[in-house]
């Protein structure tokens, strides 16, 4: 990356085993290949300007990764962080397609290359705020591409955090649109380690496949 500037209980959604090939510490290379993903129930092939990302995990890999989880609905799925796991296969889309490389400080479509159940998009979206806990949560449900006002809650950033990176809701789609602008962390409730805005971000490391 180059820094530029009530419901029944839903097991987790596993994601397949494909294999780790290292860790990302430049430039993610978007090749117009054979990327692949589930959105509204289509397949999209050759997705350009797409990178396949197996793994968004805290610095330490050994504590776990992201997954897909209900929390208080059956859909749609909010993010969790589980302990021990690997984490499911995503993949980001900027705002740009025309570009070659994912790069940190730009707007990013994310989603969740699995099948759910759910008729909701895996793509990441800021879920309305959350009176009872007084925090946005991270969901699904997302829009894909269209930048501007009707998709606001659909685009994330990339940011340079320590030795590592962090997640960070701020977009630039919309100048004159009001929006929490915050880094991303963990609440943690009955539902597990879900992805909120916090002041205390949640380091990750990337890994691609």
């Amino acid at each position: 990356m180059r820094e530029e500037g009530g419901g029944r209980r839903r097991r987790p959604v596993k994601g397949d085993n494909a294999s780790n090939i290292g860790v990302v510490v430049g430039d993610i290379s978007c090749p117009a290949g054979d990327a692949t993903v589930w959105y509204r129930r289509q397949w999209l092939p050759r997705m350009e300007a797409a990178a396949r990302v197996r793994k968004l995990a805290e610095a330490n890999p050994s504590l776990g990764g992201l997954n897909l989880s209900t929390t208080g609905q059956d859909c749609p799925l909010d993010l969790v962080v589980v302990d021990g796991y690997q984490g499911l296969q995503f993949m980001f889309l900027p705002v740009n397609e025309k570009k070659g490389v994912i790069r940190v400080s730009t707007d990013l479509n994310i989603l969740f290359a699995t099948y759910t159940g759910c008729p909701d998009s895996t793509v990441w979206k800021l879920k309305d705020y959350d009176y009872s806990t007084s925090l946005w949560f991270v969901s699904t449900g997302g829009a894909l591409g269209n930048p501007g006002s009707q998709t606001i809650e659909s685009w994330f950033k990339i940011e340079k955090y320590e030795d590592a990176y962090k997640m960070v809701y701020c977009p630039s789609v919309c100048n004159y649109c009001n929006y929490p602008c915050s880094d991303i962390g963990i609440y943690q409730d009955q539902y597990g380690k879900r992805l909120a805005l916090t002041s205390d971000p949640y380091r990750v490391q990337f890994q691609k496949v």
